[in-house]
Order: C-alpha cells, then structure tokens, then sequence
C-alpha cells in the first residue's frame, strides 16, 4: 500500500491512541497530520513524530481525516477543513452523520466509531455504524485505523452507536467505580492498601479473562462461583435486595439518553 495520508481534527488522547496503533503497524505506510489549537498538545503530538497544526487551514488532502473533537465543539472544529473525497471517521460521542453531514456540506462518506478508554493501552472496544453505501474498501479502511487500539464490532443501527456509547464507551468508568468501592471496604476491614488494590484488580482481570476464554455465559459462571449456602450466595443476595439489576439499568439509561440529547444538540 502506498503512503496513506491521515488528518486528525483533534489531538486528544484518543487520537494519541489510534496516532500510535497506526504508527506502531510496521506494515503500514503513513503521514499523518493533526489540528489542535492547544500548544502543549501539539508538542505531545510533534514528540511522537506526526504534523501537528494550529489551523484547519494548514492541512493538506487526505484519504482519511479522523474527527476526534468534543461534539460541543465540532461545528467550530471543521470550520475550513478540507474534506475532498476522504473518508471521515468520527470518534465522538452523540453527534450523529446526518449532523456531520450538514457541517461537511452534504459530505456523505462517513463512519461512526466509539472506542473506550482502554485504547489507549490497545486493549479498547470500538462499536462501528456505516450507512450501507459505504464500500467495503472504506469500511476495510476504518478498521484498519481502529486495529492498533483493540477490538472492533461492527453495529447495524446508528442508534445502536448511542448504546454503545452507554454500555462500552462509559462502561470502564462503572468498573473503576465498582472497583474504587471495592478497596474502600477492604481498607476499611483492615487490609492494607497494597494488598487490597491488588486482590481487586487481579479479581476482575481474571474474572474477565476467564469470561473471554469460556463458553458458559457469566450467568453460568457466576453460579459455578455460588456454593448453596456460602458466602457468595449471602453476598449475592444482598445485591439483588439492594435492586443492583434495576440501578445498573438506570445508569445506562442515563447514559444512554444523554447520548441521544447530544444528538440531538448537535443538530440544531
């Protein structure tokens, strides 16, 4: 494959993620630029080895350009930007195509991606929406601008993005916060801090893996877990009388509906 040109509008640590799984790809060719009007963060960007810009202005053609702005702040951030034939990706969260449409001036080439935050060790998900008139070549394309920084799984509804956006792209902040409780109470049971950190986190990362690696669903495994009347079952039952099902399905409720307001700001 010839050089691939790749403009990012955005230089955040998303973009710094999928910057360094496509730079890291030794089999791919690539000139990558970026615009960020924050100069600490070009330098960052500079320091890695790519263009990075203050002015939309500056950036030349691409076949890719990576939108990787705050939807509050993605009408300003294509002010000027060059658009051409290239495809567009968009890694942000709410703002749907037909919006990104609008602002691109009837440019329809476009694909929606939500990752999550652990991209940024290349151990992410990436929720994928295309409308079905984008090629196979340009679909082939996003994921390949996506493989440095996990796992991609392609949706069939755009709306299906803003779940996403609610299960996978929060959800790594539910388990930090599952987790956070998790050390408070065993500090507060008298382990030491070291320790405790390490139980919980070894705790959910083999628990994750194993899931990954098994073909019994997580209700399987939790019962394999559950001696009749053992301590997992005392906790368990605590859970379901504290309604933790139902508060899990109202925070990615929330979450969700926060997604679609997004939207639906984005395209006034």
């Amino acid at each position: 494959m010839d050089e691939l040109k790749i403009n990012f509008i955005g230089g955040g640590n998303m973009a710094k993620s999928l910057i360094k799984g496509l730079t890291s790809d030794e089999l791919l060719s690539t000139s990558i630029s970026v615009i960020d009007t924050d100069i600490l963060a070009r330098k960052t960007l500079c320091d890695m080895g790519v263009n990075a810009v203050e002015d939309a202005g500056m950036l030349g053609a691409a076949e890719i350009i990576v939108l990787a702005v705050k939807p509050q702040n993605m009408e300003e951030a294509l002010t000027g930007v060059r658009v051409d034939n290239a495809l567009v990706i968009s890694v942000a969260a709410g703002v749907k195509i037909k919006t990104l449409t609008r602002l691109l001036k009837g440019h329809k080439k476009i694909i929606r991606a939500m990752p999550n935050l652990p991209a940024l060790i290349g151990s992410g998900v990436t929720a994928v929406y295309a409308e079905q008139e984008i090629t196979s070549t340009d679909r082939s394309l996003a994921a390949m601008v996506l493989k440095g920084i996990g796992e991609s799984f392609w949706v069939l509804k755009e709306d299906h993005i803003d779940v996403a956006t609610a299960l996978s792209g929060s959800g790594p902040a539910y388990v930090f916060y599952i987790m956070e409780v998790m050390e408070k109470i065993a500090l507060d049971m008298g382990l030491e801090k070291d320790t405790a950190r390490n139980l919980v986190i070894g705790t959910l990362r083999g628990s994750s893996q194993l899931a990954s690696v098994s073909e019994d669903s997580p209700n399987t495994l939790r019962k394999k877990v559950t001696s009749k009347a053992g301590t997992t079952e005392r906790a368990l039952n605590t859970l379901s009388a504290g309604r933790l099902d139902d508060i899990f399905k109202e925070a990615i409720t929330a979450a969700y509906l926060r997604a679609v307001e997004i939207g639906e700001a984005n395209d006034k």
